[in-house]
């Protein structure tokens, strides 16, 4: 069940790291700008954080982080066209 390759317990390294640092699922970051920036500056804080995020996880999934990244790129311009609305 487990490997022994060191490829694999790097990996696990990285996927702890990120998962400590941003929580799971982002849980444990700080949200606060988005009760006092406006829809553009929460876009543009928003953008970066998934892009930091996408490299953090192109270096330890290379193509989920890809296909990952296409679908929130997607998400985030229908969300930015719509005017910020859920729907």
């Amino acid at each position: 069940m487990y490997a022994d390759a060191k490829c694999w317990e790097e990996k696990a390294q990285k996927v702890l790291a990120l998962v400590l640092d941003t929580g799971n699922f982002g849980q444990g970051r700080n949200y606060d700008y988005k009760k006092q920036s406006s829809f553009g500056k929460r876009l543009v804080i928003s953008f970066g954080r998934h892009l930091e995020d996408f490299l953090r996880r192109f270096a330890i999934f290379p193509m989920d982080a890809c296909r990952a990244w296409c679908k929130t790129l997607m998400l985030g311009v229908k969300f930015a066209v719509g005017g910020g609305s859920d729907s």
